[in-house]
């Protein structure tokens, strides 16, 4: 792989149970598209990703691999099947590519990604290794406990985003040590951090938000005609 471009791998692995719907939310509608669609277009258009992987639960595997074929993504996309839980799927993707490859982990439920903060952040990890989009916390926030609750100073709070750029050699090993010891993860900056490797944070985007509940979809179905023009 050469040095100058990046696998993407898209992490549509899980059961969307939250949404309250039989059918996955990367396959609901978001205007002219499937809201998978939206991400997996925007690193199509990267000159510097050469190679896609979409990670689907293994019952919708032949069924995304149907929809995906009616759309202009036919033949561009390669596949892995997800596992119990969400580094289960990445590990899943990471069979795909060589350890020395750099790889951009991105949830399939966040559609409105930017070509420019694509670009933005495989630039930063081409030169330091890693890079990872964080937001500052708009909205006051508490840390509660049982019997006791602190109100946290957001401007030094930060949500993560995706896509989160790593070797891919890196991400295994992290991945890898958390499973073997019995450990949770639910972000990959966070595993790798574990391991005692320095994270590089790139400033994220409010439109790159997380379809997460029924309720999402309101604010991402209202914003799917005039988000083309600002991403």
């Amino acid at each position: 792989m050469m040095e100058n471009s990046f696998t993407a791998i898209i992490v549509a692995g899980g059961s969307g149970s939250r949404m309250k719907n039989p059918l996955p939310k990367q396959f609901w509608q978001l205007g002219n598209k499937m809201v998978i669609e939206w991400s997996l277009l925007k690193f199509c258009e990267s000159t510097s990703c050469t190679n896609i992987v979409l990670v689907l639960p293994e019952i919708w595997m032949e069924e995304g691999k149907r929809r995906l074929s009616q759309t202009q993504l036919s033949g561009r996309v390669n596949f892995a099947i997800g596992g119990l839980k969400r580094e289960d799927s990445v590990l899943s993707a990471l069979n795909c590519v060589s350890e020395n490859e750099m790889v951009a982990i991105h949830d399939g439920a966040r559609p409105f990604v930017s070509s420019k903060l694509i670009s933005k952040l495989f630039a930063r990890a081409h030169n330091k290794g890693n890079a990872v989009p964080i937001l500052q916390a708009s909205d006051t926030i508490i840390y509660k406990k049982p019997k006791e609750v602190s109100y946290l100073n957001r401007e030094k709070v930060f949500m993560i985003q995706t896509p989160q750029f790593f070797r891919a050699g890196t991400l295994r090993k992290a991945i890898e040590f958390f499973k073997e010891n019995d450990f949770s993860g639910t972000d990959d900056s966070g595993m790798v951090k574990r391991m005692g490797d320095r994270i590089f944070y790139v400033k994220g985007s409010r439109w790159n938000q997380k379809l997460t509940v029924p309720e999402d979809m309101i604010f991402f179905r209202s914003s799917a005609k005039m988000v083309k023009h600002v991403i």
